[in-house]
């Protein structure tokens, strides 16, 4: 049933809306700004911290980056209202390279309108969900 259905969407929109778009970080970095932080949705088993690392070298801003970890395998929740304030007080004031790159396993204890003021990416999006 499940492959009909792919076929029916295929038919009537197009190939573009069930195929995941490629992984792209320059992509990404494009779409996001000062005031628009991007974050990396993991799943199981996904580290994108390798991509990440070569696309500051490509950028040659490896020596400008600060890295801060806010647990191993799990959420820092108590953190999560002071990252919600510090992203809704981002503005132009910071330079003009400056990036807020966040990574997080899905989770209801992330702030919403965080997620939704940001450019979210994952590398290995559900099948059949653009």
């Amino acid at each position: 049933m499940a492959l009909a259905v792919q076929n029916f969407i295929v038919e009537k929109i197009g190939k573009p809306f069930i195929e995941p778009p490629t992984f792209n970080l320059a992509k990404s970095f494009k779409d996001s700004s000062i005031t628009i932080p991007l974050i990396f949705v993991l799943s199981a088993g996904s580290d994108p911290i390798a991509d990440f690392m070569r696309f500051a070298e490509e950028m040659n801003m490896t020596k400008k980056l600060e890295s801060i970890s806010l647990g191993r395998g799990h959420l820092a929740t108590s953190f999560m209202p002071k990252l919600e304030q510090i992203v809704e007080n981002l503005d132009d004031s910071n330079h003009r390279d400056f990036r807020l790159w966040l990574t997080s396993m899905p989770t209801d204890k992330f702030p919403v309108s965080t997620l939704q003021n940001s450019v979210k990416m994952t590398l290995e999006p559900p099948s059949g969900l653009r």
